[in-house]
């Protein structure tokens, strides 16, 4: 965490000169020329001590150092601070990437994602749910929360009913209603003697698990009905005075929650509303004791939110709990440049089975990674299957390949890599590549905190970028000396942290391609 560990330092100069409490310190990768890595934080200093930025980073400046003599050069700029750190403590750095606790606050985080309704095939959407939520379980787990992940299946319900009744049709070689479901897997399921629901779960399953993707637990909105789950959601709704009666339903008065209407959650009739049941099934994970629940969701429940929220606030006033809903924009695939379209009642979606079947498992979820969850995707089905360094997967992959290789041939084994020697001077793509490896913990830390998968791809990409870079320009097999001790020790570790990276978002990390 080589960005941390510069935080840290600057926090205890402040204090040291300036005798004033820090601010957060923020160090950020300056524009080229100002140095390895840059600060603001006399802007936030100016205040407290009454002095211009400019002078407290004068201050800071000639004081580090003092201090800090073997880390490096420390300029004021502007008010900014530029470090320019020194190749032998960069280098020694690197034992800060493994075993690091990167959070103070661990907490208990149930979350759930993918929870399609078991009607139809999974498509290519379900399939971004599943690599976004995987992949930030891992995240969350490795900077030290404790994740249960979940998929609630909507097994109850009028959807349910309608699948039941398409099966039905087409058994009895009737037309399958008009807002029934349609396409080739009703007429596969109809001549199954499997019940439709169980058959559709079993092949989720199977395919969300061929994606890397697999729950800690499953749970049935049929069991929510069996019990008495609902009716106490609704009790503790009445006993927080968050309920009333209108037109003879029951309403959840949310407005007073911040939602933009209230909303019933029991009919004139007497059935239950889908949002009753999504109640109930909150409250359900209330009281598991989780500190945060994180769902994903598709765009279509944008406006879901605002009201599963206010249930939240109203069942748990004590704030003891929070919601948080990550919503992903759609997918958008093409073809050789043409789009392919889904429409998943009329059975021409794009399956994510079959796309699976085309790209593979890396490729596609590489792929699926590549944006954050609030912009849509476009990705060509074509350019996947393609070995190229066009294709973005194949090149982080082949990096590492390609420094497997480098490293097999000039007979650097792992251990040996990792031997302590005179390293010499590093070139300046050879330190760019170092630094980067290093702020793998900053940039990991960062996307647990924002839950922003997607930044491990962006550093993955880098991390390609710098390794291929250095390959061109240090060449190892032939190096002697110290040159051989830093290329070795470089690429070796190098080539583990892209395998860590992949490993980190469910990629394979191939010695040979």
């Amino acid at each position: 965490m080589l960005r941390h560990s510069l935080s840290r330092l600057l926090s205890q100069l402040i204090v040291a000169v300036l005798d004033v409490p820090p601010p957060p310190v923020v160090v950020e990768v300056p524009d080229a020329g100002y140095g390895d890595l840059a600060s603001n934080v006399c802007f936030s200093l100016a205040k407290t001590c009454r002095k211009s930025p400019s002078i407290i980073a004068q201050q800071l400046a000639a004081a580090w150092p003092h201090h800090h003599p073997d880390k490096g050069t420390l300029v004021a700029t502007n008010g900014f601070l530029n470090l320019t750190l020194s190749d032998p403590w960069v280098w020694s750095e690197k034992d800060t990437l493994k075993g690091h606790v990167m959070t103070e606050t661990p907490q208990r985080v149930l979350l759930e994602y993918v929870s399609a309704n078991p009607t139809g095939p999974l498509h290519i959407g379900h399939g971004r749910w599943a690599v976004l939520g995987s992949t930030l379980a891992r995240i969350l787990q490795t900077v030290g929360h404790q994740v249960d992940t979940e998929c609630y299946v909507n097994d109850a319900g009028v959807q349910i009913k309608k699948l039941h009744e398409s099966v039905a049709a087409v058994r009895q070689q009737e037309p399958v209603p008009e807002d029934g479901y349609h396409g080739d897997y009703i007429v596969a399921l109809a001549h199954s003697d499997q019940d439709p629901v169980q058959a559709i779960l079993a092949q989720q399953t199977e395919v969300l698990s061929r994606m890397g993707t697999t729950f800690d637990q499953w749970l049935m909105e049929s069991t929510l009905h069996d019990g008495v789950t609902i009716q106490s959601a609704i009790t503790a709704l009445k006993q927080a005075g968050a309920v009333y009666e209108h037109d003879g339903a029951v309403w959840f008065a949310s407005t007073r929650w911040g939602d933009d209407k209230d909303r019933v959650l029991i009919k004139g009739d007497g059935a239950l509303t889908y949002f009753a049941v999504d109640v109930a099934y909150h409250q359900h994970k209330q009281l598991r004791g989780y500190h945060q629940l994180i769902n994903i969701w598709g765009a279509d429940h944008h406006g879901y939110v605002p009201r599963v929220q206010a249930a939240i606030r109203a069942l748990n006033p004590d704030a003891t709990c929070e919601l948080v809903v990550i919503i992903g924009q759609l997918v958008a695939v093409l073809k050789d440049g043409q789009p392919v379209r889904m429409s998943k009642r009329a059975g021409t979606m794009v399956d994510l089975q079959a796309v699976l079947d085309e790209v593979g498992r890396d490729a596609l979820r590489f792929m699926l990674l590549t944006k954050g969850a609030d912009s849509p995707i476009e990705f060509d089905l074509s350019l996947m299957a393609q070995q190229s360094m066009d294709n973005p997967v194949f090149y982080v992959q082949y990096a590492h390949a390609r420094l497997a290789t480098m490293l097999q041939r000039a007979s650097v084994t792992d251990e040996s890599s990792r031997m302590v020697g005179d390293v010499g001077v590093f070139s300046p793509q050879e330190r760019r590549l170092l630094g980067w490896v290093l702020q793998w913990g900053d940039e990991l830390k960062r996307a647990a905190d924002t839950l922003q998968p997607h930044r491990i791809t962006t550093y993955a990409l880098e991390l390609a970028r710098l390794c291929h870079a250095a390959y061109e320009t240090s060449p190892l097999l032939h190096a002697t000396g110290s040159d051989r001790v830093r290329r070795a020790g470089l690429f070796g570790l190098a080539k583990e942290q892209l395998a860590t990276v992949l490993e980190m978002m469910g990629i394979g990390a191939p010695d040979r391609m």
